[in-house]
């Protein structure tokens, strides 16, 4: 089956990352980077280390990117939304309701406090995004499919965005690396053609080539793919993932 744009919201000007999403009638897969950057004070460089990006929680599996923590006011996105998806009920878009409702007080305080210390990168969170999720799950024998975005508002606020796949619609592309995924996908016009993990895996490669290329290294790493189909979940490729990260 062709993979076809949900939406091209992401910005190159977006927090390091390269997440990239498909579902279809019988699976849903999530591909991701493992490149992870902090930036430890206004004048120091951003540190890397390696970590997965794809959560697996027993209700859904999420991927997040932009702005997943802050340690000057604790916010932790993984942590918040693994809660509110253990603690609600009902169909995953329901779900999603508690995780955006728990995010968002705790996600307000954490802008204000990168404004504070960092103005130049809450002018780009400003331009882009705030911060963008995918969230994948199966209910009543089909794949479901969320991409939720958080921008900031005009009045300093927290406004929020879903897109919901479909079969027609069937891509989501998050992080910084969505510029050399697109020019990939131009300049390999069958690159969709492979199984879908391989071509998956692909457009990050793509990514991490071009962050190569640029000297950015903001994308790097192993490249990690989890599927998700009636049996559960599953690592195609693990990379640096497990199935301990489960919880």
């Amino acid at each position: 089956m062709r993979l076809t744009f949900v939406c091209l919201l992401f910005s190159k000007l977006m927090t390091a990352t390269a997440i990239v999403a498909a579902i279809f009638p019988n699976a849903i897969y999530i591909a991701a980077d493992s490149r992870l950057t902090k930036t430890a004070n206004t004048a120091g460089p951003a540190d890397s280390s390696e970590g997965c990006k794809i959560v697996q929680t027993p209700v859904a599996a999420f991927a997040v990117a932009a702005l997943t923590s802050d340690s000057k006011t604790g916010f932790d996105f993984r942590a918040i939304a693994m809660k509110a998806l253990a603690a609600s009920k009902g169909p995953l878009a329901s779900r999603i309701d508690a995780v955006e409702q728990a995010l968002a007080p705790q996600m307000k305080r954490a802008a204000d406090a990168v404004k504070e210390d960092f103005p130049d990168i809450y002018e780009a969170f400003q331009m882009g995004h705030l911060g963008q999720a995918v969230f994948a799950g199966w209910e009543a024998g089909h794949p479901v499919l969320i991409e939720d975005d958080w921008n900031i508002a005009a009045d300093g606020g927290i406004r929020q965005e879903r897109f919901p796949a479909t079969e027609e619609m069937n891509l989501i592309i998050l992080g910084s690396g969505g510029d050399a995924i697109l020019r990939y996908v131009s300049d390999h016009p069958d690159w969709w053609m492979s199984s879908t993990p391989e071509a998956l895996e692909q457009l990050i490669q793509a990514a991490i080539k071009d962050a190569e290329t640029t000297h950015t290294a903001d994308v790097g790493g192993a490249v990690s793919v989890l599927m998700i189909d009636s049996q559960g979940q599953r690592w195609v490729s693990p990379g640096v993932c497990s199935d301990s990260g489960r919880r």
